[in-house]
């Protein structure tokens, strides 16, 4: 990194951490101071947008608004050089930074590369160590390998020396075997014929046990069915024998009587002649009530006819006397209509010329209000305006007295800075590193003198 801009990176630390730091929090400071500054000059700029008010030029309200531009301008230039100033040192805060990260990264790779030729030595030696270790457990493997192996082969003469023993022996197990394979599936033979034998004579005696219960359910069902057809029999012929009986005693007046379930009429005789008389009797007294209900109802309908004739003749009456009397109230209210008629035309007169005097009187009043109201709104407005111009004047007077003391301010901390930077110029120890930092540390001081030159003096807000 062989930048002449930046500091040397070996430089004493603590000489320089005390200025930088108090630069970057003022240049923060700085900037937040701009930013409101900005904000009340825009603020400003909006509150004269108004028209001047009377007794004032307007060539002097937009002197004093371009004074707020160029004051506007100006301090967003003093913001955007705080900006630069703390982008610079973030900057220069990077390249810092990247250089001791590029440093650490080479300490630790040369860090890594030592590991890495200690751990290929401990391979080296841990594989010769493994080595040995394998020829040394393969030695031994093939002792015992060779052992073994004689041992089977002794083992091996020995069982052919027992083979001709064990294979008589063999021989008769199997023969043993075969003996008591066969008879074991002779007594499983008997027992399977014996199980079967048995459920055949369960079966043929479920059988018949079922046959008889079913020959036993069939008698049974024969004598039910019997029994019923006798029942039904018994209660047709009885149903017939009342049937004809009621229909042999429905003709005559008689009486059927049941002894011993037979049935038996018993007949009254009709007297004809009585039945004759009778039936006369009551066509005669038939003939008298319907006599006498006549007359009775042509009785009620003339008495009806003559209270009608009477009703209807109030009727009329009443009509012609209550017409009477409306055509008298008629005519009473045709003569009060037109008697209110003439008097409504003499008000509607009179109101009329009432009406044309007072219009006459409320034109005169309004035009009045009208000129009371123009002058009094006139006053007003111009109030408000010379109110508006004062207070925007007032606050810009303030801002630009704000705004010199801040510049000043920083005047004078720039000056510092620069003595110490010129001071530290002649320590010879860190000659170059000192050389990049007042280079850098120059670039921070504004020029004081065009700043307060350039900005508006407060008393050219003056009221």
């Amino acid at each position: 990194m062989g930048d002449t801009h930046l500091p040397v990176l070996a430089a004493c630390k603590g000489k320089q951490s005390s200025h930088p730091l108090s630069k970057k929090v003022d240049d923060y400071t700085l900037c937040q101071e701009y930013a409101g500054y900005i904000a009340q000059l825009r603020g400003l700029l909006e509150e004269t947008t108004g028209p001047p008010p009377a007794g004032v030029r307007t060539a002097e309200v937009e002197r004093r608004i371009a004074l707020i531009h160029c004051a506007l301008d100006e301090v967003k230039r003093l913001n955007a050089e705080a900006r630069w100033r703390i982008e610079l040192r973030s900057n220069q805060r990077f390249l810092e930074t990247c250089e001791r990260r590029i440093k650490a990264e080479e300490e630790a790779e040369k860090k890594r590369q030592e590991a890495e030729k200690q751990r290929l030595a401990q391979v080296e030696e841990m594989r010769a160590m493994q080595q040995a270790y394998y020829k040394e457990r393969n030695d031994r493997t093939d002792a015992k390998a060779h052992h073994c192996r004689a041992h089977n082969e002794e083992v091996q003469e020995q069982t052919v020396m027992k083979a001709g023993t064990n294979e008589e022996r063999r021989t008769r197990n199997l023969a043993n075997l075969d003996a008591e394979r066969q008879r074991k599936n002779k007594e499983l033979h008997d027992r399977e014929q014996a199980k079967q034998e048995y459920a055949r004579m369960l079966r043929e005696r479920q059988a018949a046990k079922d046959a008889q219960k079913q020959a036993e359910k069939t008698r049974l069902a024969e004598i039910h069915r019997q029994e019923m057809e006798a029942k039904l029999s018994a209660i047709r012929e009885s149903k017939r024998c009342k049937w004809a009986a009621k229909k042999e005693a429905s003709r005559s007046k008689s009486v059927l009587v049941w002894k011993n379930g037979e049935a038996i009429l018993e007949t009254q005789r009709k007297n004809h002649d009585n039945l004759v008389e009778e039936l006369e009797q009551r066509q005669r007294q038939q003939a008298l009530r319907y006599a006498e209900e006549k007359a009775e109802q042509e009785a009620y309908l003339q008495q009806r006819q003559q209270v009608h004739a009477a009703r209807q003749e109030r009727q009329q009456e009443n009509l012609i006397k209550l017409l009477d009397k409306r055509v008298s109230r008629g005519v009473e209210i045709v003569k009060n209509a037109e008697e209110k008629k003439e008097r409504a035309e003499q008000v509607k007169e009179r109101h009329a010329v009432q009406y044309v005097e007072a219009g006459k009187l409320l034109d005169e009043d309004v035009r009045l209000h009208l000129q009371r109201a123009r002058r009094l709104q006139e006053r007003r407005t111009n109030e408000s305006l010379v109110q508006n111009y004062r207070r925007w004047n007032h606050r810009a007077a303030r801002i630009m007295k704000e705004l010199h003391d801040a510049v000043a301010k920083e005047a004078a901390e720039a000056e510092q800075l620069s003595a110490a930077a010129s001071r530290q110029r002649g320590v010879t120890a860190h000659s170059e590193n000192q050389r990049s930092w007042a280079a850098s540390e120059h670039a921070y001081i504004p020029r004081c003198g065009y700043l307060i030159a350039s900005l508006p003096s407060p008393t050219e807000f003056a009221v």
